[in-house]
């Protein structure tokens, strides 16, 4: 559908996701000090999980959400329009195994509970409150897991003016609400109620806004067998990704409190969840690109691979700059957010991660292609070979050299993934090989300058080269810059 692919709905959706994304950020950026001021490092420990939980819940889904935004993607790129009677069984069908995947994770997370505050070394004072807390969290998790078929039909349809007015409000909710239980609790029974009732409004918002694109979006229908085998198809090696991708990202604070105990986890996490939150660029561009991507293959390839090159250029030059600060300035960034004591423990992860980090970025373009054309299965593959060897990477390094070498090994993992995900894009899709060429000659070179920065010792040097970066980096953005703003602004 030529309209789905035209500037203007890209442009409009990017606006959308931008400010979705980066308002979330910067309440983030505000929160955290306070939160570890009036939690103290243990309860911020744990409440750094319990974002973790409910924030990637929905990836344990079978990979039902992502199928169904391909689907219903590629069915609007064979074809000129979709009407209710055609999306609304797809969406129905999602929606009942979703929502019997999300009653199992919760009584999972119900019964596991106790088990999992012993394995995380939670101090004995903490303890039952943090059960109870996880078992409130447990009570929200079929309502992740049905939301993420309504966003999954909304992002197919390219509405993501919809989906940031109900996701914005609940990142804020998410981030800021414990600030407001602080009043008159610090207890994480409290946080984890409040983001409870957030999400059933959430949820029903979603609901709400897809029953004014369509009344037949939302009228029940059973669940449909044929439907049931092509989204499961194309979901079933998404969730082995959605799986052990999520696994190996966030285990490792998991093994970290394991090892090394709760406030080692506030000292990993803290620079890891700043640095993290960079992937609101790609999560901005490649969220509006995945159903284009989708959409584009079945239609016009070559409209898919300009988007490809285009949005991989974008990413490593960008975040490449912004990971430089990190890496010249962890400390003194650290110090000046939260106290010395503190960046002083947090500083050598910063350090690592900055460089993990933008390595990671360069690999979301090609992981993103990949999926959008239906081979998530290489994706899988690749994670499941990562696994126990990346598993038991963290658990020798982080006893060894503590949160630094958890770091290292997390930053090593993602390196050998973007070059096995740059490899499979080109055996996938060859005339991709120039794109993929210019990205190994760039992640090189880049690894290579962030070696040698390493090196300099003198703070005024340190600033000069940042600056010289920066004015590279503006330079080769500049052209996809004018793109996208307005005429008067980009002159």
């Amino acid at each position: 559908m030529s309209e789905l692919l035209s500037a203007r709905v890209l442009k409009r959706s990017l606006a959308w996701n931008a400010a979705g994304t980066l308002l979330p950020v910067l309440a983030a950026v505000l929160a955290v000090p306070l939160l570890i001021a009036g939690l103290g490092t243990d309860r911020f420990g744990l409440l750094t999980l319990v974002w973790a939980l409910v924030g990637y819940a929905s990836l344990f889904d079978l990979g039902l959400g992502r199928a169904l935004t391909v689907v219903v993607a590629e069915r609007l790129g064979r074809q000129a329009a979709a009407d209710d009677a055609e999306l609304g069984p797809l969406m129905w069908t999602a929606l009942w195994w979703l929502g019997a995947l999300g009653v199992a994770a919760a009584l999972l997370l119900a019964a596991a509970a106790p088990a999992l505050v012993q394995a995380l070394q939670v101090p004995a004072a903490l303890a039952p409150e943090s059960v109870t807390a996880f078992r409130v969290l447990a009570l929200g998790l079929p309502l992740v897991f049905v939301t993420s078929a309504l966003t999954g039909m909304l992002t197919a349809l390219q509405r993501f003016d919809l989906l940031t007015q109900v996701r914005l409000p609940l990142s804020l909710v998410t981030t800021l609400g414990p600030l407001a239980t602080l009043a008159f609790s610090p207890s994480l029974v409290w946080i984890a109620g409040l983001m409870l009732v957030a999400r059933a409004l959430a949820t029903a918002a979603f609901a709400w806004r897809l029953a004014s694109m369509g009344p037949g979006l939302l009228r029940p229908v059973a669940p449909r067998r044929a439907l049931s085998r092509q989204l499961l198809g194309q979901g079933g090696w998404m969730t082995v990704s959605n799986i052990v991708g999520p696994l190996m990202t966030y285990l490792d604070r998991f093994i970290v409190g394991a090892i090394l105990g709760t406030a080692a986890v506030a000292w990993y996490v803290t620079p890891y969840e700043v640095l993290g939150r960079l992937n609101f660029i790609p999560g901005i561009l490649l969220g509006v690109l995945f159903p284009a991507l989708a959409t584009a293959f079945a239609s016009d390839p070559a409209r898919a691979r300009a988007l490809y090159g285009d949005a991989a250029t974008v990413l490593r030059h960008s975040l490449w700059v912004v990971c430089l600060v990190f890496l010249l300035f962890a400390e003194d960034l650290l110090a000046a957010w939260i106290d010395p004591a503190f960046a002083r423990e947090a500083a050598p992860v910063a350090q690592w991660l900055a460089v993990g980090v933008w390595v990671n970025i360069v690999a979301h373009t090609p992981f993103t292609f990949l999926q959008s054309v239906g081979r998530s299965d290489l994706i899988a593959k690749v994670h499941l070979a990562e696994l126990l060897p990346y598993l038991a990477l963290v658990a020798w390094w982080t006893q060894a050299f503590g949160i630094a070498g958890t770091a290292a090994a997390w930053t090593l993992r993602v390196l050998v993934d973007t070059v096995l995900m740059q490899v499979l894009v080109r055996r996938v899709h060859a005339p991709l090989a120039g794109h993929v060429r210019n990205d190994a000659l760039w992640l090189l070179a880049g690894l290579v300058a962030y070696a040698a920065c390493t090196l300099i010792d003198s703070a005024a040097l340190r600033l000069a080269v940042l600056v010289a970066a920066g004015v590279h980096g503006a330079w080769v953005l500049w052209p996809y810059a004018r793109r996208v703003l307005p005429q008067g602004a980009a002159r």
